[in-house]
């Protein structure tokens, strides 16, 4: 059942029902989901440089068809959003943890049909700095540049005639000098080598 109010809010059942005495496990759930997820692709130490942890919080936007699934919702819109670039956070989600609605209404702004409403949540970002010294795994070798990995998945070029021979597998420091992020949300980072 689903309510609607002149002021452009809704009360669906679900979505209200979210605050009774279960809704720390079901986001738990969620938590658990996000953080299986990335960590197949990823491998970092939050020690490791240019990544940060923070509370922050964040919206979310998720289709009308989620109405009686609230939980899903905010799952299906957080996969979506990690491992890119997230001009609100000025970096890479990689993780969201400790999840938490804020709200207890969604709004439908305008004509657009999806639900919105803002959720607490624990961040861990990829927020590269200019000057940082990062390192990457080289994948490929070309004349003047090499392709790295970093932390197994931004891609870096580092420009550079190497005067020590450099092997695909070897792991090489850099500078960053310029970072990048395609139309396309691909994200790719400049340097030079740390002599």
């Amino acid at each position: 059942v689903v309510s609607t109010q002149s002021t452009g809010k809704i009360e669906p059942t679900e979505f209200t029902s979210l605050f009774n005495s279960n809704i720390k496990q079901e986001l738990e759930d969620i938590d658990d989901a996000v953080d299986k997820h990335v960590c197949k692709k990823l491998s970092f130490k939050l020690s490791d440089s240019c990544i940060v942890k923070y509370s922050t919080t964040l919206h979310c936007a998720i289709p009308p068809f989620f109405v009686h699934n609230i939980r899903n919702g905010i799952k299906s819109h957080l996969k979506n959003l990690q491992l890119k670039y997230l001009e609100s956070e000025q970096g890479i989600l990689l993780r969201c943890t400790n999840i938490r609605l804020v709200e207890r209404a969604a709004k439908i702004v305008s004509i657009s049909p999806e639900l919105h409403f803002d959720i607490s949540c624990t961040v861990t970002v990829f927020k590269p700095e200019v000057g940082a010294q990062l390192e990457g795994t080289v994948v490929k070798i070309g004349p003047g540049y090499v392709n790295c990995l970093v932390y197994g998945y931004f891609t870096a070029v580092v420009y550079d005639h190497f005067t020590n021979p450099v092997d695909v597998g070897s792991v090489i420091r850099f500078k960053l000098q310029f970072y990048q992020v395609t139309v396309h949300n691909d994200f790719i980072l400049k340097g030079s080598p740390v002599r």
